[in-house]
């Protein structure tokens, strides 16, 4: 049986790696999406142009950063049920942050409240 145990940590282990590259690939590309906003308005302000110029521009890049946000969403909606996964299995959570631990009462919600719950973490 321990065997199982550890075959199963590996694998959460192996899922947790390229789950948190997915989260920091939304992080990034929505910040990029946000500083190409900047850049069109002020390129636009700068090069005197009517704001008719472009607007498909401004259009299009408003529609991709709402599938970002929305990318976003479903990748943190894929960590909770891994979560759900791993807390089912029985197996020890770890907390992963880019700069520190999720708040105790954590439960990702897409709101972003806390609730006096237990937090569920991926194992890695």
């Amino acid at each position: 049986m321990k065997h199982l145990h550890n075959e199963r940590l590996e694998a959460g282990r192996a899922i947790a790696t390229p789950l948190h590259a997915l989260e920091a690939t939304f992080d990034t590309a929505i910040g990029q999406a946000g500083e190409l906003m900047v850049a069109l308005s002020s390129g636009r302000k700068r090069a005197k142009l009517s704001a008719v110029y472009g607007a498909e521009a401004f259009d299009a890049l408003a529609e991709t950063a709402a599938r970002l946000f929305a990318g976003r969403a479903q990748a943190v909606a894929l960590h909770r049920a891994l979560d759900g996964v791993r807390a089912d299995l029985g197996l020890p959570a770890r907390a992963y942050g880019d700069e520190s631990q999720k708040p105790d009462g954590y439960t990702g919600l897409a709101t972003g409240i806390a609730t006096a719950g237990p937090a569920l973490r991926i194992a890695g």
